[in-house]
């Protein structure tokens, strides 16, 4: 189970990330202008990256290929070195098509008038496949046009490689190192004064002081435990206040939280980066409120609900929306004490939203957590 788990974060976080590193290793063809008669031949090569943003990456290259003429067999190496930018279509999939433009130098020796470095500039599409978030199948395709002293060159490159990113922040998925949380500030009701005339204190001939067993104990069971129970030995039955001593009780009124979350879906004010799991923390205040509530109402029950818009595939969704609400509930349970059995984590993905997919703004109301919890 724990391994699975691990497969399902990084398969759900696998797509193209701002400010990650990424080296590949690739392998293909390299096809020559006719005019330069030279054979197709094999092409080996290196990319160094940076994401500039999620839809936007810089890339350093190097290509080798060594190939022979086809009218006098002479050999010779083709070397290119230089940059490409590539945009990004789907960014946030796994599935990640992107287009190219760039500028090099390239240079065919041992072809008589052709020696020597010229400036070359290409363009082409490519595409990349996460297998996770740590490693992606990749294929491009370029077309190379450059300039000699004597005629203009259009060759073409086609390479399939492996692509592995690094360097940008990662969900960690360890409750213990998420950051502490903000002290939730419990509201209680005011204890109501009562005439002294109505409050009946026990004769002090008449009292039993009685062991406390526990900080908990409530000895005459009066619903106020012994540690605040002002008039202790209160006769069974006997309506008693907040202290303990005989008088009406008067009821508590809900807390702001009670009224937020008791028995009806409560969406809550938290936003993820795109493709992560990771708690900001300037979303801790908010989950503060859930915990107030939680301890306020010690046999609440409920479930986080992880929500999605349509953007991506539904299992993508559907996975980094569990993997969300999972975040939130592991940081409630570690951070307030919450018992584990108190809460469930289930993530719907694209499959409830309240408002259309069609505009940016109801995509935005789709992307949420909700809290459904019963009071008791």
């Amino acid at each position: 189970m724990a391994a699975g788990q691990i497969i399902s974060a990084a398969v759900a976080c696998a797509a193209e990330q701002k400010g990650e590193y990424s080296i590949s290793a690739v392998a293909g063809g390299y096809a020559f202008e006719g005019t330069q008669h030279l054979k197709t031949a094999p092409v080996f090569g290196g990319r160094a990256g940076y994401s500039l943003t999620q839809s936007i990456d810089v890339e350093a290259l190097f290509d080798y290929a060594d190939t022979e003429g086809t009218k006098n067999r002479k050999s010779a190496t083709m070397y290119r070195f230089g940059a490409d930018m590539l945009f990004n279509i789907m960014p946030e999939s796994r599935f990640s098509p992107n287009l190219a433009a760039g500028i090099s130098g390239i240079s065919v020796d041992n072809t008589g008038s052709d020696n020597g470095l010229h400036a070359a500039w290409s363009y082409g599409a490519g595409i990349k496949y996460f297998l996770s978030e740590n490693v992606a199948l990749r294929a491009d395709v370029r077309h190379i046009i450059y300039n000699n002293d004597y005629s203009s060159f259009n060759n073409l490159a086609f390479t399939v490689g492996v692509h592995i990113p690094f360097g940008a922040a990662k969900t960690s998925g360890k409750a213990a190192e998420l950051p502490p949380p903000v002290p939730a500030i419990a509201v209680a009701a005011p204890s109501p004064q009562l005439p002294a005339a109505a409050v009946s204190p026990v004769p002090a001939a008449q009292q039993v002081i009685v062991p406390a067993l526990s900080k908990n104990t409530d000895s005459d069971g009066d619903g106020v435990r012994d540690s605040l129970d002002r008039c202790p030995n209160t006769p069974p039955g006997t309506a008693v206040d907040s202290n303990g001593c005989p008088g009406a009780a008067v009821p508590e009124q809900k807390t702001a939280t009670a009224q937020r979350f008791c028995n009806k879906p409560a969406v809550l004010t938290v936003s993820f980066d795109s493709g992560k799991a990771d708690i900001k923390a300037e979303y801790f205040p908010e989950l503060g409120k859930v915990g107030a509530f939680l301890k306020e109402f010690p046999a609440s029950k409920g479930t986080i609900e992880g929500h999605t818009d349509s953007s991506g595939s539904n299992a993508s969704n559907i996975k980094l929306s569990q993997l969300r609400a999972e975040s939130v509930r592991t940081y409630l349970i570690n951070s307030f004490g919450i018992k584990p059995d108190r809460i469930a984590a289930v993530g719907y993905g694209p499959a409830k939203p309240v408002a259309p997919n069609t505009t940016p703004a109801g995509k935005a109301k789709n992307r949420r957590i909700e809290t459904v919890f019963s009071c008791e």
